[in-house]
């Protein structure tokens, strides 16, 4: 009798594996919550995805170079003392070579201020 009630419940538990797994796939509707076939819907779904669509992020091409700014100790002064520092580690975003070639360049301005 035990024998019967595991063999049971194993043959329960495949069947709704399988069962959910057709559901899963859409091969079979599914009863518990079945899709509203209306049109107005179904048109308000293509508006909603072509506008995703149209709006869709496009990657760049090419890899933005990245330059690196000297590492900057900067000390936070409270009540005429030091109370701490802060390190502030930048960098620049070009987008083109020559971009890249000026910002170098000029990189002195910004480490003598």
């Amino acid at each position: 009798m035990k024998r019967i009630i595991v063999i049971l419940l194993v043959v329960i538990l495949v069947a709704g594996g399988v069962v959910g797994g057709l559901i899963m796939f859409g091969i079979i509707p599914n009863p518990i919550n079945p899709m509203v076939l209306d049109p107005a819907a179904a048109a308000a779904d293509k508006a909603a995805m072509a506008l995703a669509a149209k709006t869709k992020f496009d990657p760049p091409l090419v890899e933005f170079p990245l330059i690196k700014v000297a590492d900057l100790v900067m000390p936070v002064i409270i009540n005429g003392q030091v109370q701490r520092r802060v390190l502030v580690i930048a960098r620049i975003l070009a987008s083109t070579p020559a971009d890249t070639d000026y910002i170098e360049a000029n990189m002195i301005v910004f480490k003598t201020r």
